[in-house]
């Protein structure tokens, strides 16, 4: 199961001159690994996903920081957005949709004389 962990501290609280952020968790933790460590450091605030076991594992993961932070732990899931049929009845992404829509589809910021070469003749 994949855990999503926001976990904040005061300034005062800040473990930068007791080993870091990493002295905020257990990287070592039975049952837990980890996919992501992110931190947005001026707001003395780290992210992690992790995939855990259940949520004593997560516990275990996050007890090197208990005494110093506080932390919202939420069960996410991965998702990925489904592809959908174009009009020829072929799945495709949004990305490979506009790809193919900007190749047929000449650029309005054509110099004036690409626009004139595209104008047929009357």
């Amino acid at each position: 199961m994949l855990f999503h962990i926001t976990q904040r501290h005061t300034p005062e609280a800040c473990p930068l001159d007791a080993g870091g952020s990493r002295a905020l968790y257990d990287a070592d933790a039975e049952g837990v690994t980890t996919v992501g460590i992110y931190g947005a450091y001026a707001e003395h605030t780290m992210y992690y996903v992790v995939e855990a076991e259940d949520i004593k594992a997560v516990h275990r993961f996050l007890l090197p920081g208990f005494e110093r932070c506080v932390s919202d732990v939420t069960p996410v899931v991965a998702w990925r957005r489904p592809a959908t049929a174009d009009r020829e009845g072929v799945r495709t992404s949004r990305r490979c949709r506009r790809a193919r829509h900007d190749a047929r589809t000449p650029s309005r910021r054509s110099s004036p004389r690409a626009r004139a070469a595209r104008v047929p003749p009357s």
